[in-house]
């Protein structure tokens, strides 16, 4: 029903291939930052003592699956029926 709204645009990708290729770079180099931010800050860590990082790892997992566990996508993301 939206997209009947707005046939340009649906979501965060518009349909203008020229936007639609800057979305996408864009999505890229943030996840890339994202993702140097968090192996820098371990790398920080694990030099100040092995125990930060350890812990920062540890605390990083525990929020994630006490957020997957609360949402209720813990199952689905886990297969348990074999």
């Amino acid at each position: 029903e939206k997209r009947e709204q707005t046939p340009d645009f649906y979501g965060y990708v518009p349909s203008n291939p020229r936007q639609r290729s800057l979305v996408f770079v864009t999505m890229i180099f943030f996840g890339a930052g994202m993702l140097m931010i968090r192996c820098l800050t371990i790398v920080l860590l694990g030099m100040i003592g092995m125990n930060w990082a350890l812990a920062y790892i540890g605390l990083d997992l525990g929020l994630y699956l006490t957020v997957k566990v609360f949402t209720g996508d813990f199952w689905y993301w886990m297969p348990l029926d074999g």
